[in-house]
């Protein structure tokens, strides 16, 4: 049996987060998904879970996604980190 991943999802924009949430589901390695709008929101389930995939926007409030990114690394070596920043035109 393959081995299951948890992973956080972390961007401020509920479209991004639920296309990708859909994305994720549809894979059979990933076990659980957890959502947060921030960067804070990020490290309070942090302190409760341990994720093995953290999928961050780079750009959100309160606390983007390069310090969050820094601070995972500091602290949680054993997470993967993918950063995105998605560019809207209008």
């Amino acid at each position: 049996m393959q081995k299951q991943i948890n992973v956080l999802l972390c961007d401020d924009h509920e479209l991004i987060i639920s296309g990708l949430k859909q994305i994720l589901r549809s894979l059979p390695l990933v076990h659980n998904i957890a959502l947060a709008n921030n960067g804070k929101q990020a490290l309070e389930l942090l302190a409760d879970q341990k994720f093995d995939l953290v999928i961050s926007d780079v750009s959100m409030p309160e606390m983007g996604g390069i310090e969050l990114s820094a601070f995972i690394k500091n602290n949680y070596p054993t997470a993967n980190i993918v950063e995105s920043k998605i560019l809207m035109i209008s």
